[in-house]
């Protein structure tokens, strides 16, 4: 879809992180998640998960990656209330077990090679976030790190991307509702009918969801 004749009008390209804590120095963000597609339709949908370096077996996980959070310096609360909790330790142990990059600029890499080719699938297009302010910062460090433009310039340094949104934060403008006035009764009304998929912190599934929560949104507005 390189020539411009074909690309889709319009394009929205939802992202997820996932990361070993809170601190931007001393933690690691170790998967983005991407789902991109138009107003109705998900075209594409992935995951690029950073190897961040424990042999696994299969001894006792929990004691395995909680001295291996020691030693790294990452976020101790993190794992102790998130990620060392049974089911999300699962889901770290499965995205490591999946991993596809060695080295922080084969991640920076691909996460790049996505924006590419969001930006030749369509004409313009927005980003959407669960927490922007958290997520865009990873992701911007990630790319300048590498030398890589950041999010909200194209790839070819032309500035810039039509627009960014956060999902919850746009959802609660529409329904009128906050910090002075919190109007959960619209908020409720405005996502009836919604059903996110199950998978919680797969960041896959997680971009997935934002996707489709803007959809449905964007579809209930233009409904009424």
């Amino acid at each position: 879809m390189s020539d411009s004749s074909k690309k889709l009008p319009y394009g929205y390209l939802a992202l997820d992180v996932e990361s070993t804590g809170r601190d931007f120095v001393n933690d690691t963000c170790f998967a983005i998640g991407y789902a991109h597609g138009t107003p109705e339709t998900l075209q594409r949908s992935g995951k690029i998960v950073l190897d961040l370096g424990l042999p696994i077996d299969n001894s006792d996980l929990q004691t395995q990656w909680s001295k291996y959070w020691n030693k790294c310096g990452y976020d101790r609360k993190c794992f102790d209330e998130f990620w060392g909790q049974p089911d999300n330790l699962m889901i770290l142990d499965t995205l490591q077990r999946e991993s596809d990059c060695k080295e922080s600029s084969d991640f920076a890499r691909k996460l790049n090679a996505v924006l590419q080719q969001v930006e030749k699938t369509y004409e313009r297009y927005a980003l959407i976030f669960d927490t922007v302010a958290y997520d865009s910062v990873w992701l911007n460090m990630i790319l300048s790190k590498d030398g890589y433009e950041p999010l909200l310039y194209h790839r070819n340094g032309e500035y810039h991307v039509d627009s960014s949104f956060d999902i919850d934060s746009y959802i609660r403008g529409l329904a009128m509702s906050f910090p002075h006035n919190d109007n959960k009764v619209g908020v409720d009304v405005l996502m009836d009918g919604f059903t996110a998929k199950r998978g919680d912190h797969d960041p896959q599934i997680d971009a997935e969801n934002i996707l489709s929560k803007f959809q449905f949104v964007i579809k209930k507005i233009n409904a009424n």
